[in-house]
C-alpha cells in the first residue's frame, strides 16, 4: 500500500494540493530598518503578502519593488530570515531629504527667470502626504506680462486617514501687471488678478498600494479672474467647477529609470447662474508609456503624451485655452507659440546612462503636435515638429527631483531652443 500513498502525494502536489501549498515558508513577520521617518503602516501599505500567509521569494522581490514605488527611499533591500514558525521578512530602506526649505531661484529655457521662496514637504508626517508652500516673484515670457506675483498651498494625501480614499486641497493666488499695446503705443496698463481654490476626493480601486491600479474621483473648484486699472477691459468672472477624474497608474520606480504606463482623464465643467458667471466644459487626457530595451541597465524608451479640449467660458476670457511650445513639450519653439481651444501632443524619448553615471541619461526627443481654434479646423498643415538632445539628472537626495538641459530643432521651422528645468 506505500506506492499507492505515495502516488497520491505526487497527485496532490500536481494539483497544486495542501502538498504543493506547503513547500513556501509561512510569513510570520515584517520588520522595517532605517525608516526614521516613514511610518509602519505607510511601508505595510506596499507589503504584497498578509502575515500567516505563505511566502516566496518572487514576492519577496514584489514587496521590496512595491515599496520602492513609494518614491520616498534611496535604496530599498529586502530578504527572509529563519523565525519560529516560519520566515520573518527584513526590509531597510534608506531615507531621502523630505523637508526642504530653500530661497527659490530659476531660471528656464522659456527666459524666465523666478526668485521667491518655497517649502517641499514630502513624506509630510511620514504618510506620504505632500506639502507645499510657494511664494515666487516669476518673469513671463510674453513681452505684454509682467512679473507674476504667485503664492500658493498645496497638500496631497494618498490614503487620507488609512482608507482608500486620497485628498488633494489646493489654494492659490496670482498678480501679474499687463501693458496692452497698438502699434508701439501703450492703450491700456491694469492688473490681472486670479484666486483659485479647490477640494477633490478620489478613490483607491484593486490594489490598496501606492502608485497601482484605478483611482475615480472628484470635486468642485472655485476660481476668480479679474483686470483691475485704468482702462482695464471687463474681468473674466468667477466660477464654480464640479470636477470629475479618472486614471490607471502601473508605474516601477527603478530609482534611476521608470518603467510602467498611465493614462487619465480629467472633465471639468462649470454652469452659469449656479455660482458662475458663464458655461464652460474642458476635457483633457495624457498618458505615459516608458519600457527599457535592451541589456543595458537604465536604458528606456517611452512616450508622453496629452489632448485636449475646451468649450465655452467667458467671453471676456485672454486668448485661448491651450498652448503649445516652450520646454514642457514643444521644445523646439518658442514658449505658446501655437494657441487654441484644442490640442494633441506626443512625445517619444530615448534615453540611457552617460560616463558609467545610472543618474545621468542621455536624451533623445522627436516631439510633435498642434493647436486649433476647435477641432472642426484641424488639419496636417498646423501639425509641428522638433528634435531634439539632451541629457537627464536624477537627484537622489530629494523626493521626485529631475532636471534635464539640451537643444532642439524645429523640422517645420527654422532655428532652435535651448531647453532646461525641472522634468514634470
Amino acid at each position: 500500500m506505500r506506492w499507492w500513498a505515495g502516488l497520491c502525494l505526487l497527485g496532490a502536489a500536481a494539483a497544486g494540493g495542501p502538498a504543493a501549498a506547503q513547500t513556501a515558508p509561512v510569513l510570520v513577520a515584517v520588520e522595517f530598518a532605517g525608516n526614521a521617518v516613514t511610518q509602519r503602516r505607510t511601508l505595510m501599505r506596499q507589503v504584497t503578502v498578509e502575515v500567516g500567509h505563505p511566502i516566496t521569494d518572487e514576492e519577496v522581490e514584489a514587496t521590496r519593488q512595491s515599496i520602492q514605488n513609494l518614491g520616498l527611499f534611496k535604496s530599498v533591500t529586502a530578504a527572509l530570515r529563519d523565525a519560529p514558525g516560519g520566515k520573518a521578512l527584513q526590509v531597510t530602506v534608506e531615507e531621502k531629504f523630505y523637508l526642504l526649505p530653500l530661497p527659490r531661484v530659476d531660471f528656464n529655457s522659456d527666459r524666465e527667470f523666478s526668485f521667491g521662496f518655497k517649502i517641499d514637504w514630502s513624506n509630510f508626517r511620514g504618510l506620504n502626504h505632500d506639502l507645499g508652500l510657494v511664494w515666487e516673484d516669476s518673469e513671463n515670457a510674453e513681452a505684454d506680462r509682467g512679473n507674476d506675483r504667485v503664492l500658493e498651498l498645496e497638500y496631497n494625501a494618498p490614503f487620507f486617514m488609512d482608507s482608500n480614499h486620497d485628498l488633494a486641497l489646493f489654494a492659490g493666488q496670482r498678480r501679474t501687471p499687463v501693458t496692452d499695446a497698438v502699434d508701439g503705443t501703450v492703450v491700456a496698463a491694469y492688473e490681472e488678478r486670479s484666486l483659485n481654490f479647490s477640494a477633490q476626493v478620489f478613490r483607491q480601486l484593486g490594489e490598496r498600494r501606492f502608485g497601482r491600479g484605478w483611482r475615480i474621483g472628484g470635486g468642485l473648484q472655485w476660481t476668480s479672474q479679474r483686470f483691475i486699472g485704468a482702462g482695464a477691459p471687463p474681468s473674466v468672472g468667477q466660477a464654480l467647477f464640479m470636477v470629475a477624474q479618472a486614471d490607471n497608474r502601473h508605474i516601477d520606480d527603478r530609482l534611476f529609470s521608470l518603467q510602467g504606463y498611465r493614462y487619465g482623464i480629467r472633465l471639468q465643467s462649470a454652469v452659469e447662474h449656479l455660482a458662475s458667471d458663464y458655461d464652460q466644459l474642458s476635457v483633457v487626457a495624457d498618458g505615459a508609456w516608458i519600457r527599457p530595451i535592451g541589456s543595458l541597465r537604465h536604458q528606456t524608451i517611452g512616450l508622453v503624451g496629452s489632448a485636449g479640449s475646451f468649450h465655452g467660458g467667458s467671453a471676456n476670457r485672454r486668448g485661448p485655452a491651450f498652448g503649445l511650445g516652450g520646454g514642457n513639450n514643444l521644445r523646439g519653439f518658442d514658449k505658446n507659440v501655437f494657441e487654441g481651444d484644442a490640442f494633441w501632443f506626443l512625445s517619444a524619448e530615448y534615453q540611457r546612462p552617460v560616463f558609467g553615471t545610472p543618474s545621468l541619461r542621455g536624451l533623445l526627443v522627436l516631439d510633435t503636435g498642434a493647436a486649433y481654434r476647435d477641432w472642426e479646423h484641424m488639419t496636417l498643415s498646423d501639425v509641428q515638429v522638433d528634435i531634439g538632445v539632451g541629457i537627464r539628472w536624477r537627484i537622489q537626495a530629494f523626493v521626485d527631483l529631475t532636471v534635464e538641459l539640451g537643444l532642439a530643432w524645429p523640422l517645420t521651422a527654422g532655428g532652435s531652443e535651448l531647453f532646461f528645468g525641472k522634468v514634470r
